[in-house]
C-alpha cells in the first residue's frame, strides 16, 4: 500500500511478494538503507514516489509486467542513474540502460537511444519542443505515459518492432507529426496517445492492436485516411473527437471512415429526436455511447456486417423496446445496453463469445435472455438490477456453462433462481 515502509532506515533488501499487483505511492519512500528490490511479475504499477529518495538503492529487478512506472518513482535514487550525454537512464535488470528516465539536457533535435533499452518512461522527453526526429530501438517494448508530450516539432518517428503498448498521452500535443507506423508488435494504443497531432494525415493501426483509449485521436483534424485493424475490440469514449476529414454525416447518424469504408464505425447521433434508425449495412462496429441518452429510440436493427457493440453504445435509451442483434456481433461491450428499461427481451446471436461487465444492468423489464453457448465470458453485474428477469437459458450444458468466465455478481437482483441448460438447471 501507499507509504508501507515509507522512511524505513533498516531495509536492506526487499524481495516482494508474487501475490502484490501494485507498488503504491511512496511506499519505500526515503529508505535510506535499502540497497537492493527485487519486484514479482505479478506487479504492473509502481506509484509516485515508491522509491524516491532512497538513496544507496542500486539493484532492481523489474519484470515485463510492469506496465506503469510514475515518473518520480525513483527520483534521488542515484545510484541507479547512468547518465549517458543528455539521456539519463534507470539501471535495473543487470542493464545499465533498462529504462530512458528523462532528457537531461532539452536543447537537442534529436537523441540516439541505447539498444539496449527497454522501456522509454513515463514523460521521458516531455517538452522537448526543438526534437524533430527519434528512432526508438527494437528492443524497447513500451512507450510510457507522455514521453513525448508536447514535442512540438517532432515531424519523424520511427518505432521499433517489439514495442507492444503505447502509453496514454504518449505522443500528445506533437504537431508537426504528419505519419507515424505502428508496428505489428503493438497490442494498445492508450488515451490521448495522439491527441492534438494537428499535421497527422494518415495512420494504419495493425491487426496486433486490440484496444485503442478515449480521445487517443482526439483534434486530429488533419487526419484524413485511417486503417483499422479487425483485431480491435475497444476504441474509447471521444478516440476521433473533432477528426472532420473522417466524418461521414449521413441523416441523424455520424460515421467514420475507415479501411476504405465510409461507414466503418458509427460513431454518433447527430439529432436524438428520432424513434428508429436505419444502420448502413457496410458498418463494423457500433461506438462507444453511439446512441447514448437517445431517449425516444424504440427499435434497432443492427445489420449482419456489425462484429461490435461498443461500450455503452445504447446506454440509458430508456423507451428502447426492441433489438435485433446480427448474425456477425462477437462481443457486446460493458453498459452496451445499460439501463434500457424498456427492452423486455432481445436474441443473442451464435456468434457472441463476450458479454460485457453492466452490459444489461438496469434493464429493469427484461423478463427473459438466451444465452448462446459460443459465450464464453460473462462480465461483473451484466444483468444487475434485472428485476424482472425470470428466464435464463443456456444453450449448452451444464458443464459448458460452469466452464464461462463470469464476472463478480454477474447476475445481482435477477428474479430467476437457475440457469436453464440444455442437460439439466444451475442455481445461481
Amino acid at each position: 500500500g501507499e507509504s508501507a515502509f515509507n522512511s524505513c532506515t533498516l531495509l536492506k533488501s526487499v524481495v516482494i511478494g508474487d501475490g502484490v499487483t501494485s507498488i503504491g505511492e511512496s511506499a519505500f519512500n526515503s529508505c535510506s538503507s535499502l540497497e537492493s528490490v527485487e519486484i514479482p511479475d505479478s506487479v504492473t504499477s509502481i506509484g509516485a514516489h515508491a522509491f524516491a529518495g532512497c538513496t544507496l538503492l542500486k539493484s532492481v529487478e523489474i519484470p515485463d509486467s510492469v506496465t506503469s512506472i510514475v515518473e518520480n518513482a525513483f527520483e534521488g535514487c542515484e545510484k541507479l542513474f547512468n547518465d549517458v550525454g543528455a539521456l539519463r537512464y534507470i539501471k535495473a535488470n543487470n542493464n545499465d540502460y533498462h529504462i530512458l528516465y528523462s532528457v537531461l539536457n532539452q536543447n537537442y533535435s534529436s537523441y540516439t537511444i541505447n539498444e539496449n533499452t527497454r522501456i522509454i518512461g513515463v514523460r521521458a522527453f516531455y517538452k522537448c519542443e526543438r526534437l524533430s526526429s527519434i528512432i526508438i530501438p527494437d528492443s524497447v517494448t513500451r512507450i510510457g505515459e507522455g514521453a513525448f508530450y508536447f514535442c512540438s516539432s517532432l515531424g519523424s518517428v520511427v518505432i521499433g518492432d517489439s514495442v507492444t503498448s503505447i502509453g496514454d498521452d504518449a505522443f500528445h500535443s506533437c504537431s508537426s507529426l504528419t505519419s507515424i507506423e505502428i508496428p505489428d508488435s503493438v497490442t494498445s494504443i492508450g488515451s490521448y496517445a495522439f491527441s492534438g497531432c494537428s499535421s497527422l494525415t494518415s495512420i494504419e493501426i495493425p491487426d496486433s492492436v486490440t484496444s485503442i483509449g478515449d480521445e487517443a485521436f482526439y483534434n486530429c483534424y488533419s487526419l484524413e485516411s485511417i486503417v483499422i485493424g479487425d483485431s480491435v475490440t475497444s476504441i474509447g469514449y471521444w478516440a476521433f473527437y473533432n477528426c472532420k476529414k473522417l466524418y461521414n454525416d449521413v441523416g441523424a447518424l455520424r460515421y467514420i471512415k475507415a479501411k476504405n469504408n465510409d461507414y466503418h464505425i458509427l460513431y454518433s447521433v447527430l439529432n436524438q429526436n428520432y424513434s428508429s434508425y436505419t444502420i448502413n449495412e457496410n458498418t463494423r462496429i457500433i461506438g462507444v455511447r453511439a446512441f447514448y441518452k437517445c431517449e425516444r429510440l424504440s427499435s434497432i436493427i443492427i445489420p449482419d456486417s456489425v462484429t461490435r457493440i461498443g461500450e455503452g453504445a445504447f446506454y440509458f435509451c430508456s423507451s428502447l423496446g426492441s433489438v435485433v442483434i446480427g448474425d456477425s456481433v462477437t462481443s457486446i461491450g460493458d453498459d452496451a445496453f445499460h439501463s434500457c428499461s424498456s427492452l423486455t427481451s432481445i436474441e443473442i446471436p451464435d456468434s457472441v463469445t463476450s458479454i460485457g461487465s453492466y452490459a444489461f444492468s438496469g434493464c429493469s423489464s427484461l423478463t427473459s435472455i438466451e444465452i448462446p453457448d459460443s459465450v464464453i465470458s460473462i462480465g461483473s453485474a451484466a444483468f444487475h438490477f434485472c428485476f424482472s428477469l425470470t428466464s435464463i437459458t443456456f444453450n449448452g450444458t451444464v458443464e459448458e456453462w460452469e466452464a464461462i468466465e463470469k464476472g463478480d455478481g454477474w447476475s445481482n437482483c435477477v428474479h430467476a433462481t437457475y440457469v436453464e441448460c440444455s442437460n439439466g438447471k444451475v442455481e445461481i
